[in-house]
């Protein structure tokens, strides 16, 4: 059942138009003539009681206010409540509106209704009228509101009376007996108009009449809602009213300790009279609250014991431990033994007992990675009788450290010795391990490396033999065949290419030895051997500065072409052992095979093995050491 509040002059149900009626429409038909009702404010939790003007009395107690039937039908009843309760209810109050016999209880919102201000304050009997049905409330015409009209003053605008002015009489002339004479007619005076009705101050004291009834109308209402204003502007407040609703607020939330919340009030207001209620506070709320337990550790520590403990049937040691540790000599000591002695022994479970010695029998011969051992362990005994033991295992160095990845160890070590042998372009050696292992444990090392010299850029090898082979031919007019053979093998298609054509068949032709007139004079082409280039800051794949050197070594750091040379045959040799598996048959066949086309070479290039030699001697074996180290290179590829 829904319930609505409407102005009786608004409602559209019979009403005499009187002030300060208001009509209670339910949404079904209820056959008592007149019901007793009680009106509770949700906002203040009270009900609203006897009350005489200016002011409401709210309470906890019921009362119960006539409320007498208007209308009836179509599944609707309509009851008027007199200005006993209009009086005093603020518009927008949210209330619950309930009969004695608590057949009905509604919600709903108190609308603006019209006050009845000639109320004196006694209980209005609007007698035993007939009830009207729904059906003939609508079809009777709705009574019409009584509407007082202050009269409109209008101020008149007051014209002077324009009074004409006579034109003077003109003279007349008469003759007589030959003789003119002029006489004058006599002047008419003007007559003056009666003074206008003075319509000003007649408004001026309407105007003022109005005011002073605005003013006394103001103070009126003001006097009958001065709790609306102070709630919601915060004017004409009453201090006592906010002191009592400030204590009211303080206590709410409080079960104990609000007597600091009435204080205030007490001291402010002895005689007050919200008395009564305060010192219902007081006594309901004000006992102090008791405080609160005291933080003890030891029993904090023993109450962790006994839930430990609780469940436990053996294997209650590991539950004491730390009571033992913090208090040894504590209040509770001798309980704390009697549960030590009850279910201290150890729980026998014989697969709790396997796991533990796989555990610990897989960790302590590791030296690292031996976290991996204890975890079985964990997964299925938690809270097992080993776990003391088991935490220790997972404290100590060698399970804290993880092992090397084996595959990650011979990635690295590959690009370290691939760039170890280079002395320009070890960044290239570097890509694999970066790519699989991006924050691996050797990422220091590799990007010291990644810094290093050896990481720039090597220079253009296509444009060195070039420039080697063009120097070489430069001196020759014929037979400079032998100084292309070399760009031709290593740079089949090299950018140089036609340069290197067109010198073939400028000077590559086989010198033909002409015949001398004279026996003393021969004609020869020059067999003078290649010319020393310096070795400047290349790299020759080993350390020059080392002592014992062999003479093959001693030319390699002396001859550019011989160390650059040396250089990439060590880096493709190392790259292609890599390739192999450690210590297995096909790296040794490798190794054995490397040894012996080094003595091949030294004995085909007649290359010392020990004792002196000089600069002639390198420019003669220059060349073959060159064919050599770059068949090998290709061989390798």
């Amino acid at each position: 059942m829904a319930l609505k509040i409407i102005d009786a002059r608004q409602s559209g149900f019979p009403h005499d138009g009187s002030f300060g009626r208001a009509h209670l429409v339910f949404d079904r038909e209820i056959d008592a003539a007149r019901l007793k009702l009680s009106l509770f404010k949700l906002l203040g939790q009270d009900f609203l009681g006897k009350s005489s003007p200016p002011k409401a009395s709210w309470g906890p107690r019921a009362h119960f206010f006539n409320a007498k039937l208007i209308a009836r039908g179509d599944g609707k009843s309509v009851y008027r409540l007199g200005p006993e309760v209009t009086t005093f209810i603020l518009p927008e109050t949210v209330l619950e509106v309930a009969s004695e016999d608590n057949s009905i209880r509604e919600r709903a919102v108190w609308s603006e209704i019209s006050v009845d201000f000639t109320w004196s304050g006694e209980t209005v009997d609007d007698g035993d009228d007939a009830v009207t049905t729904i059906e003939a409330a609508v079809e009777q015409p709705k009574v019409e509101q009584l509407k007082v009209e202050q009269p409109k003053v209008e101020k008149p605008k007051v014209e002077p009376p324009k009074v004409e002015k006579p034109d003077p009489p003109e003279p007349l002339e008469q003759v007589t007996g030959g003789l003119t004479t002029t006489t004058l007619l006599p002047q008419t005076e003007p007559v003056t108009p009666p003074p206008p009705a003075n319509w000003l101050l007649r408004g001026l004291i309407a105007a003022a009449i109005v005011l002073l009834a605005g003013a006394a109308y103001a103070a009126y209402w003001t006097s009958q809602n001065r709790d609306l204003m102070c709630e919601r502007h915060g004017w004409f407040c009453d201090p006592e009213v906010v002191a009592f609703r400030s204590a009211q607020s303080c206590a709410a939330s409080k079960t104990c300790g609000a007597g600091a919340c009435v204080t205030n009030y007490r001291n402010t207001y002895p005689n007050g009279r919200f008395r009564v209620q305060v010192d219902d506070i007081a006594v309901s709320k004000g006992m102090p609250c008791p405080e609160p337990p005291r933080d003890d550790p030891e029993k904090r520590a023993y109450e962790r014991v006994t839930a430990c403990a609780a469940s436990k049937t053996c294997g209650a040691s590991t539950c004491v431990t730390e009571y033992r540790q913090l208090f040894p000599n504590g209040a509770h000591k001798a309980e704390v033994d009697q549960i030590m002695a009850q279910k201290g022994a150890i729980c026998v479970d014989a697969t709790e007992k396997e796991v533990y010695d796989q555990a610990v029998g897989c960790a302590r011969p590791r030296v690292c990675g031996a976290l991996e051992c204890l975890a079985e362990y964990r997964r299925r005994y938690p809270n097992g009788s080993y776990k003391v033991q088991i935490d220790q295992l997972s404290q100590a160095q060698n399970a804290r450290m993880a092992c090397p990845d084996p595959v990650e160890e011979d990635v690295f070590e590959r690009a370290a010795n691939c760039a170890r042998s280079k002395s320009c372009g070890a960044d290239e050696c570097l890509g694999e391990y970066r790519r699989r292992y991006p924050n691996g444990r050797h990422k220091a090392e590799i990007e010291q490396i990644a810094q290093s010299p050896k990481a720039q850029a090597c220079p253009d090898l296509d444009k060195e033999a070039f420039d080697r082979a063009t120097r070489c031919a430069a001196s020759l007019g014929c037979g400079a065949d032998h100084c292309l053979i070399e760009y031709r093998r290593d740079f089949a298609n090299g950018k140089y290419r036609s340069q290197i054509e067109q010198i073939g068949a400028q000077k590559g032709a086989t010198c033909v030895v002409q015949p001398s007139p004279s026996p003393t004079a021969s004609a020869s082409p020059s067999t003078d051997p290649p010319a020393i280039v310096p070795r400047g800051n290349i790299y020759p794949g080993f350390s020059c500065s080392r002592g014992n050197l062999e003479p093959i070594e001693q030319m390699i750091c002396k001859d550019g072409d011989m160390a650059r040379a040396n250089d990439d045959l060590q880096q493709t040799y190392n790259t292609k052992r890599s390739q192999l598996p450690r210590g297995s048959a096909n790296e040794q066949a490798f190794v054995d095979r490397g040894k012996e086309w080094v003595r091949e070479r030294n004995q085909q290039c007649n290359i010392p093995e020990s004792g002196s030699w000089n600069d002639m001697d390198l420019r003669r074996l220059k060349n073959c050491f060159l064919d050599k180290t770059r068949a090998r290179i290709n061989e390798l590829r």
